[in-house]
């Protein structure tokens, strides 16, 4: 692995280095039976117990248990490398152990492998509320490639819950309107963020609450509490830690990178292409301004007509809106046919539906540009939405569209306006820029499968999106919404599909050799995503397939410090924390890096490469001019997936529509 580092960063990692004082010990041991474990737990309150690979191991969490287990465990011998997940099994409840037993309130993450402890210090009262800091931790089998060994990491970030103080009641003597806060199932206003900001705000406390949360989210401070608790497990912690079997921890080590186990390199961004492949050294916008957009040829001498729908009452503002994106349109992409064709409707009383019939009969438009309202948006359901019903009906005869909220075109904002210039322009199935090749051997495709949450926040699965390696947008198919019972079905017979669209887009001859590269969401499940790869592959023998599955998340513990917080990470910034594992940074003030995670079974198994993929991707989001923080690969699908499910609730409206544009951005 490179071991590069940019002489102006000092990078620091969030994991302290767990050391045990020896690679093996024992615990107790007998073959699994479903539902005993159950049994175990609440029979023998003072064990831990875990079930792993057809056993369950157990060990005591006090150092002397008032009753024996039976006798059918039996002593195993734990190694720290082969017995890996068993052996961060057991440092992290017995760490956990150490503060429940000091009657302190520690929870597990849902969904998550983090843990919070909440902090006696460190927090802030308000008039009706509290800040309640946390500690959220995370033990992480790690791998050092460079030392040949497992590294059990522990890592360390401050965080914040909300508590209000006072009861609703009481909230709104103090004359704050509650009626349009967020609630819990039973009805009961909930302390997230956007209630906790109405609250300050309406009773005059916003300054002290903002410089309290910009002062806890500051990267130095939370540096500043790194090092702090480094030095509380040394002092106070791990001398006091039960083991079984004489295991100790003989240090939290605490280095900065590059060390003995973990190095940095720097990815460099892609070089940016436009029309004829110009290069330039300039902002975005203007570049493509400067040198036309990549597909100019696409549209030049075209006409390129665009409907705009606005409620009468907005009118006005929409033609002053217009009359500043025209010139967008023209000067910097180039578009010297642009026309705009307004239509206004009395909402909610008018639809947009008859008028668009008209209108659609009359001219044929690239475009629609559908002015709402952030109260409209709120107000209206789904089926009921003069936004969703025009954009579902636009869909249907294959024009994208755009919404904009009237508070948005109101705000004058140059960026902003540029940056809606560029949606239309790339839904409209126009390339600003491409990035540079990668030359490869072999042909290779990326495949984005991502989800979406519906109204009940059940999770619905099924759309990819499918690039060429060097970035190109090949396809974005609308494959059925799936739940989870269905999924694996729905899953291999759309990813068959994918495959042979593939091979007829890039005229693969049998018995040649291509790469699929998958990127997903969610880790890959075996009776999921695992057997459906595996299903649809085995239906292509006469071609040579090579595979690599790899999972992008963001819900992970670790962090990147430069300078101990006092700087920003360099955008592109790599540390490969194992094997098949990669924590990737993005830079522009981002906090969290993306961990890129290769399933152990992907025949393709260049965790670099695939960084350097994730990083080019995430240069081609075409929402704004800047580079975006997540890849397309997963961006894209996401998105697709949130707004067809929306549309599905649409009466009438049939997804299989969608497959009509689905080599456009329709979706951003």
């Amino acid at each position: 692995m490179a071991t590069y580092q940019s002489q102006e960063q000092s990078l620091t990692m969030n994991a302290l280095e767990v050391i045990p004082n020896k690679q093996y010990f024992k615990v107790l041991s007998t073959p699994f039976e479903a539902n005993k474990i159950v049994e175990y737990r609440e029979e023998f309150p003072e064990y831990f117990f875990y079930a792993h690979s057809g056993s369950i191991y157990a060990w005591q969490l006090v150092e002397n248990p008032s009753h024996a287990l039976q006798t059918k465990f039996k002593q195993v011998t734990i190694n720290k490398k082969n017995n890996t997940l068993v052996f961060n099994k057991v440092v992290e409840s017995c760490f956990i152990q150490f503060f429940r037993a000091r009657n302190r309130n520690i929870t597990k993450v849902r969904n998550s492998s983090n843990w919070e402890l909440e902090l006696k210090s460190g927090g802030q009262d308000f008039n009706g509320f509290s800040t309640i800091p946390l500690l959220t931790f995370c033990f992480h089998p790690l791998y050092s490639i460079k030392s040949d060994r497992l590294v059990l990491g522990l890592s360390v970030r401050i965080s914040a819950r909300y508590k209000f103080t006072i009861t609703e009641q009481e909230i709104n003597l103090k004359r704050v309107d509650t009626r349009d806060w967020k609630r819990d199932e039973q009805g009961k206003i909930t302390p997230f963020y956007a209630n906790v900001l109405k609250f300050v705000q309406a009773t005059n406390q916003d300054y002290n609450f903002k410089k309290h949360f910009d002062d806890i989210n500051k990267e130095s401070f939370a540096y500043e509490k790194l090092v702090f608790f480094h030095q509380q497990f040394n002092s106070t912690v791990k001398d006091n830690l039960i083991f079984p079997d004489g295991l100790k921890i003989k240090d939290f080590a605490f280095y900065n990178l590059s060390n003995s186990n973990f190095g940095s390199s720097v990815i460099s961004k892609p070089r940016y292409y436009y029309y004829q492949d110009r290069t330039a050294r300039t902002f975005y916008n203007e570049a493509v301004k400067e040198q036309k957009p990549y597909s100019f040829d696409k549209f030049n001498g075209e006409p390129i007509n665009i409907l705009v729908l606005t409620p009468i009452i907005y009118e006005g503002s929409s033609d002053e809106f217009i009359a500043k994106l025209k010139p967008v349109m023209i000067e910097m992409f180039h578009l010297k046919n642009v026309h705009f064709d307004i239509i206004t409707a009395d909402i909610p009383n008018q639809t947009y539906i008859d008028a668009i019939d008209q209108k659609l009969s009359d001219k044929i438009y690239n475009l629609a540009i559908v002015v709402v309202s952030q109260k409209d948006k709120e107000a209206f359901t789904i089926p009921t939405s003069p936004y969703y019903s025009s954009k579902a009906k636009l869909l249907n005869q294959k024009v994208p569209t755009q919404k904009v909220t009237i508070e948005t075109i109101r705000k004058d904002d140059k960026i902003l306006t540029e940056s809606i210039a560029l949606n239309i322009y790339s839904k409209m199935g126009g390339v600003a820029w491409a990035i540079e090749q990668t030359q490869r051997e072999k042909i290779e495709i990326v495949i984005g499968i991502s989800s979406t949450i519906d109204f009940l926040k059940n999770r619905i699965i099924g759309f990819a999106n499918i690039f060429d390696y060097n970035g190109n947008y090949l396809i974005g198919d609308c494959s059925y919404l799936s739940t989870q019972e269905d999924y694996l079905e729905n899953l291999r017979q759309y990813l068959i599909e994918v495959i042979k669209r593939v091979i007829e887009i890039k005229g693969i001859e049998k018995n040649e050799k291509f790469r699929l590269i998958f990127h997903l969401t969610k880790e890959a499940g075996k009776e999921t995503e695992l057997k459906a790869i595996e299903f649809s592959l085995s239906a292509f023998s006469d071609y040579q397939i090579q595979f690599g599955i790899v999972h992008l998340s963001y819900e992970h513990n670790l962090r990147i410090f430069a300078n101990k917080g006092e700087a920003e990470v360099s955008r592109g910034t790599f540390v490969q924390i194992s094997t098949f594992q990669a924590l990737l940074h993005f830079g522009n003030k981002t906090r969290v890096p993306v961990l890129a995670r290769l399933d152990q079974r992907s025949q393709f198994k260049d965790i670099y490469d695939i960084s350097k993929q994730i990083l080019f991707f995430s240069h081609l989001c075409y929402r704004n001019f800047r580079a975006a923080n997540v890849p397309v690969t997963i961006k894209y699908p996401a998105l697709m997936a949130k707004l067809t499910y929306e549309l599905m609730q649409v009466p009438n409206w049939d997804p299989k529509q969608l497959n009509r544009i689905k080599e456009q951005l329709w979706f951003i």
